[in-house]
């Protein structure tokens, strides 16, 4: 999994989830920390790995991501949708890779 590294003088947190995988196990990572602030943020990963429609997908994760943080009074201000990989035939790839530049702006810059 990685190093869990969150300080309690972090300003953002951004919660990364892949849609390859399986929502409910990656919830097992956020359980070993120790310290979340009272608002984060979201960024949903490989949308472009979705079968089916995309829309319907997108919705899925984020009820159960958002019934996750809300059991742990945890607000999220905000949902970015991201590619991970270059799917052949995947029209939207542009505009959700523009989307990591405005999620890490928006995030930066507080607006």
């Amino acid at each position: 999994m990685g190093i869990i590294t969150i300080s309690r003088i972090a300003t953002q947190i951004i919660a990364v989830f892949s849609l390859d995988r399986d929502i409910e196990t990656q919830f097992d990572f956020f359980n070993d920390v120790r310290f979340f602030p009272d608002n984060i943020s979201v960024c949903i990963n490989k949308v472009d790995l979705v079968e089916g429609d995309i829309k319907a997908g997108l919705e899925k994760a984020k009820k159960k991501i958002e019934g996750f943080f809300q059991e742990r009074k945890i607000t999220i201000s905000d949902y970015f949708s991201t590619c991970g990989e270059t799917v052949e035939k995947f029209a939207d790839v542009e505009s959700y890779n523009n989307a990591v530049a405005e999620m890490i702006l928006k995030i930066c810059t507080g607006n």
